[in-house]
């Protein structure tokens, strides 16, 4: 099929107004960056104009056209409501740390992380791996523990993963075992409690039972 069919539920993981709905699902994969830009361009109003920029970032973003996606982030972020601006602002952080780009990075996320936003969480996350591209670890460890104090949501395997190898390269073994004791038994399914599992497990030893 040539409409982008596949991209659907992340293009769509934000709200949208009925007609930039039409204008995605008539358009075909190829031209959809071309029409949303279009659509931005033409909207009549600032939050119309966000919502087709937040869309073309996450259809940037899935191709890995970051530096792309981060300028349409910008964009949709200048144009939502305060209260939409968080969600831009986070995925234009990720942008720029897939970029490498570390301050512009943690310029996007630090804001986030000063909101209430559901994104605080997520953003607290990626600072911390901000900090440790920076080559600091401590600074992601202390980061990592502040987001653990409360409820990290869908942020927690990932952190709680990361907060127990640092734990344990900052000789805490105490605070690594605790971390994935909390790993396993609030995120079960999840890759990274798998990961724990499977370190966890004893390694088998060849001939070790042979008599």
């Amino acid at each position: 099929m040539r409409q982008c069919l596949l991209m659907m539920p992340l293009l769509l993981a934000t709200a949208a107004p009925s007609d930039l709905l039409g204008t995605l699902r008539a358009t075909p994969v190829e031209s959809l960056a071309v029409a949303l830009r279009r659509f931005e361009s033409g909207a009549g109003l600032p939050e119309q104009g966000g919502d087709a920029a937040l869309v073309l970032g996450r259809l940037h973003y899935a191709r890995g056209e970051y530096r792309a996606a981060a300028d349409a982030f910008g964009r949709a972020a200048a144009r939502l409501e305060p209260g939409r601006k968080p969600e831009a602002r986070y995925w234009a952080g990720l942008c720029w740390l897939a970029l490498g780009d570390v301050p512009q990075a943690r310029s996007a996320l630090e804001e986030v992380a000063r909101s209430s936003g559901a994104q605080r969480p997520l953003a607290l996350l990626a600072l911390a791996q901000s900090w440790e591209l920076a080559g600091k670890p401590d600074r992601a460890f202390d980061l990592l523990g502040r987001l653990l104090e409360g409820n990290p949501g869908e942020a927690g395997p990932a952190a709680l993963a990361r907060f127990a190898a640092l734990a344990e390269r900052f000789e805490q073994p105490e605070q690594a075992h605790r971390a994935r004791v909390r790993l396993l038994r609030d995120y079960p399914s999840s890759l990274e409690a798998a990961g724990a599992r499977l370190a966890a497990a004893p390694v088998a030893v060849p001939g070790a039972h042979a008599r």
